[in-house]
């Protein structure tokens, strides 16, 4: 009961620390961190798989991209709209936990509130 308590403690104090702002090209620098990333969102993949994921790629093209944003379809109903679609060629600033996906930078977002445009 003390160690599921103590996890919800620092699950918690994770939860309300505060985000640095980035650039996609400072990604590598912050795998770990709280973040707030802005860019152009340049490239739009759907992944089939079970979860589908939608990728968001902030920076450059998929192959040279310096951050990728992640939403599983699990999470698609926290949208009012379809993000490879709205949010494609559109400036935004999205806040979550940086980490590596295949040696890339990666935010992993489970909802709208996560995703201000610009």
């Amino acid at each position: 009961m003390k160690k599921q308590i103590l996890h919800l403690v620092i699950l918690l104090i994770g939860f309300s620390a505060s985000a640095q702002t980035i650039k996609p090209s400072e990604a590598k620098q912050h795998v770990g961190d709280k973040v707030t990333v802005c860019g152009i969102v340049k490239g739009t993949t759907v992944v089939k798989g079970n979860p589908e994921t939608t990728l968001l790629t902030l920076g450059e093209e998929k192959s040279k991209a310096t951050v990728s944003i992640a939403i599983w379809s699990t999470d698609y109903p926290k949208f009012k709209y379809v993000p490879a679609e709205y949010l494609k060629g559109k400036y935004i600033c999205v806040t979550g936990w940086m980490k590596l996906q295949g040696g890339k930078p990666q935010v992993i977002i489970t909802s709208q509130e996560q995703v201000e445009e610009k």
